[in-house]
């Protein structure tokens, strides 16, 4: 299963002192780089005011979707847009199919 990540961070995470911002910083980076090694993350852009991300992953169910969710330390400081996504060639085929009935 696919999913869309759009993030933007919260206004409580600029109020930090820069040392815990850049903490949590290396520790998001770090949760990405692992997962993208791993090929669950398969790709995650930047903003260019650096002010938020988009992500897409790939994982087995939601429920592990939502564990690793949960394991970014940015999470409590990021307003998410989580959306399921599907691929192209194959929603393509479910409107066809969807049509032709």
């Amino acid at each position: 299963m696919k999913t869309l990540i759009v993030s933007r961070t919260k206004d409580l995470y600029y109020t930090f002192p820069i040392e815990r911002q850049i903490e949590l910083t290396e520790g998001a980076s770090a949760f990405i780089d692992r997962y993208r090694k791993m090929g669950k993350c398969r790709d995650a852009y930047l903003f260019p005011d650096l002010k938020g991300s988009i992500s897409i992953w790939e994982t087995e169910s939601t429920e592990e979707g939502a564990r690793l969710f949960l394991e970014n330390p940015m999470t409590p400081f990021m307003d998410d847009e989580v959306t399921v996504i599907l691929e192209w060639d194959t929603g393509m085929q479910i409107m066809r199919e969807a049509a032709g009935k």
